[in-house]
């Protein structure tokens, strides 16, 4: 008794290709094709990146190249502009918000109104 699974039967259809059993992904079990190996490939990462426009030169309008780096601590910086920014905003705030809170904690308390 064979273990070996059977081969798929050729395309009827097809007349113009033939017998379509001598193509490397007819004779390939699991998607893997004897005598080929699977090797993992690295993605490009987006730690590089170019950005290009178009303009129009004339003379009253040179071209000026602009190269702009942009590094992980001006990331940080800006994060940490932008968290200053946030505490700033929920302080101008912090009164309305305490109300609007104890407010809520009230309403909680209360429970769900009855319908009569």
């Amino acid at each position: 008794m064979s273990t070996a699974p059977a081969s798929p039967a050729p395309y009827a259809g097809d007349s113009k290709l033939g017998n379509r059993a001598d193509m490397p992904w007819q004779s390939s079990q699991e998607g893997i094709v004897q005598g080929v190996t699977p090797v993992a490939l690295t993605l490009p990462g987006a730690t590089r990146t170019i950005t290009a426009n178009r303009e129009l030169v004339t003379r009253d309008r040179p071209l000026r190249a602009r190269l702009v780096y942009v590094t992980g601590w001006t990331v940080a910086g800006l994060l940490a502009a932008w968290l200053v920014c946030a505490i700033l905003l929920v302080r101008a705030h912090s009164t309305q918000l305490r109300e609007t809170w104890q407010r809520l904690r009230v309403r909680l308390q209360k429970g769900p109104a009855r319908a009569e």
